[in-house]
């Protein structure tokens, strides 16, 4: 009995209610060299992108935790680590992330990341439930995020590359080359002008503006859901392998063979090779000359 009495008198105070407001802040300029990278690596944080005239980057973190209930063990250590290295800048989240538990209670978090940078800036993000508005950046733009959603605005770089798990991207506009592997979402893409294109969508939409390159290559695949490729200047040959797909073309395209797994069409006005791959997908070819 007087073991467990001890016992009991050394849990309790671990189990007492708690109310807790734990915040971290952050407003300062870094260097970045030019044509630096900017490294992130968040989880769950709001986070703008924006690119401008400035030689510095401007970071201003605000992140705040609220929490309550009967909880035990370490806490998360909620501080941003921003740092240079090597003419680049370093953004995330301290590995720390606590070992308590709550019997019951709950847990709140407000986490926003606000940064201004050079416009030639290159970005290199992995994110985790973050969601992403980048806007006028020039330089290269790799992102892998699992659970959220990424928008680009008026970037004008030559490289993309998108690897996201549960979630969509949407440019308004592009150019160069673009690699995007979905999981489970969407691609909406508009005013572009790619010379390499490869889109995979597992279980979501495909939907890309572009004009093509005569010399370039663009291969788009989908598994479940729809396939819109809208071409505003160019043309070539588009190569589309169905399972179960539903296939339709404005009558700008010429068809050229079709066969019960495949069909071949033709866009007057040069010479890109497009593949088209889809399991139980719908297909719709397009050009700006259509009026609807």
């Amino acid at each position: 009995m007087k073991t467990y009495l001890t016992l009991i008198l050394i849990c309790v105070p671990l189990l007492l209610w708690s109310q807790k407001n734990r915040e971290f802040t952050m407003d300062q300029s870094f260097n970045l060299a030019d044509n630096g990278t900017i490294h992130m690596n968040t989880d769950d944080a709001d986070v703008k992108i924006t690119g401008t005239s400035r030689d510095k980057v401007q970071v201003v973190i605000y992140r705040k935790i609220k929490q309550g209930g009967l909880r035990w063990g370490d806490e998360e250590d909620i501080t941003v680590e921003v740092y240079n290295r090597d003419g680049d800048l370093y953004i995330s989240d301290r590995q720390n992330k606590g070992s308590s538990w709550t019997l019951m209670g709950y847990s709140y978090e407000d986490y926003r990341i606000t940064i201004e940078a050079p416009t030639n800036a290159k970005l290199e993000i992995k994110g985790d439930d973050d969601d992403y508005v980048i806007r006028n950046i020039h330089g290269d733009i790799d992102l892998t995020v699992d659970d959220g959603d990424v928008e680009l605005l008026d970037c004008r770089g030559s490289k993309f590359a998108f690897r996201i798990d549960d979630g969509d991207v949407t440019m308004n506009t592009g150019k160069g080359e673009l690699y995007a592997d979905i999981e489970d979402g969407d691609l909406e893409i508009a005013n572009a002008s790619f010379r390499e294109l490869v889109a995979k969508a597992d279980d979501g939409n495909i939907s890309v503006e572009t004009s093509l390159n005569s010399l370039g290559n663009y291969k788009i695949s989908c598994d479940d859901g729809y396939v819109e490729l809208s071409i505003t200047g160019g043309g070539g040959n588009f190569d589309i392998d169905h399972d179960d797909g539903r296939i339709s073309a404005s009558s700008q395209y010429d068809l050229i063979d079709k066969s019960e797994h495949s069909s071949n069409y033709k866009l007057p006005g040069g010479n890109a090779s497009v593949l088209i791959r889809a399991d139980d997908a719908s297909i719709r070819l397009r050009t700006n000359k259509e009026n609807n």
